[in-house]
């Protein structure tokens, strides 16, 4: 019996020596940042990302340069003469100094036509679907009489490196369906988190739902594409609807535009982005300026999406062009 108990404490000794020894190696390289926990953007609680109720995050209100609802910028005083335009996009949309919303209200308002406003409701790694409900939940602090959407990334490739499925917010595999204990481990264990990468990299399993969900979604499948493609225009086409429904004081109703953004498309994804800029052409509200950079021989691409401030420039100029063509913005007569 005293030898079995020896033995057990034996053992119990190097189990507990062995978990002394990987905690103090695991936390060290994670102080020393010698190797990578999960990116804190996944938790949504930082300056860009921060939870807010109905459309999943926004960015924090009051901090870095965000006005006191979290945005980059909703006008305090609203201008009754001119012309209202929220405008609704991902980071594109939220990046620039200035961002492309505020580059747009410049230009609209130097060329003599009607007096405008832009209230970017812009949100880092935001889509579409977010922006529907957006729509509403931000309605109240500007009552907009032209709605535009700015983006196709996020709705379209976003969900080959995130979560998978149409529509979603990129992170909500993560936020609401990995169990709380394994969020910890991720966050805070990089043996872990190096682990979880690998098996879900492989589609083994993992501690979140990620393997699984792209097993079964399976992305660039045929199927796949028929949900990103259907998504996008359900998605367009009720936010055109939401939109009309409410007043406007310039517009004989509000206006919903979209415009599909450039960015750089994958050998496998091209047929679905043919497929979408085609169907756009069937869109009397709908532009594709996709083509924006290579119309004008511009290599302005920071990354797959994002790019220069005269990228920004560029696209401010094309969405301006198609603005003051648009018969339903022109007959909105706000004071010049």
């Amino acid at each position: 019996m005293k030898a079995i108990l020896h033995r057990i404490r034996t053992v119990s000794g190097i189990i507990a020596i062995t978990f002394m020894v990987w905690l103090v190696l695991d936390q060290s390289i994670r102080i020393f940042d010698i190797a990578s926990v999960l990116p804190d953007h996944f938790d949504e609680q930082n300056f860009q990302r921060k939870a807010a109720p109905y459309i999943e995050f926004k960015g924090a209100p009051g901090k870095l340069d965000h006005d006191r609802y979290g945005y980059r910028w909703v006008p305090d005083t609203v201008d009754s003469n001119a012309v209202k335009i929220a405008f609704f996009g991902g980071s594109t949309g939220y990046q620039g100094e200035p961002p492309v919303a505020s580059l747009l209200e410049t230009m609209l308002n130097s060329s003599g036509n009607n007096r405008v406003q832009v209230a970017n409701f812009s949100v880092v790694s935001s889509n579409h679907r977010q922006h529907l409900h957006n729509i509403i939940e931000s309605r109240s602090l500007f009552r907009p009489d032209v709605v535009i959407f700015y983006g196709g990334y996020n709705e379209t490739l976003q969900p080959v490196y995130y979560d998978p499925r149409p529509g979603y917010p990129y992170n909500y595999f993560y936020r609401h369906e990995t169990p709380l204990f394994a969020r910890l481990l991720l966050k805070y264990s990089p043996t872990f988190y190096l682990t979880d990468e690998l098996l879900t990299r492989y589609g083994i399993g993992g501690l979140t739902p990620l393997a699984k969900l792209r097993n079964s979604g399976n992305p660039f499948s045929a199927q796949w594409n028929d949900a990103v493609i259907s998504n996008y225009f359900d998605t367009i086409d009720l936010a055109r609807s939401i939109t009309g429904a409410f007043t406007s004081q310039h517009c004989t109703k509000p206006v919903f535009l979209f415009f599909y953004q450039p960015y750089q498309v994958p050998a496998e994804f091209m047929q679905v982005h043919n497929q979408i800029r085609k169907t756009i052409g069937t869109y009397s509200f709908g532009y594709d300026i996709s083509d924006t950079f290579e119309k004008r021989g511009m290599d302005v691409f920071t990354d797959i999406v994002h790019v220069s401030q005269p990228g920004r420039e560029a696209i401010a100029e094309e969405i301006t062009r198609h603005l003051e063509a648009n018969e339903e913005f022109n007959r909105c007569p706000g004071q010049t």
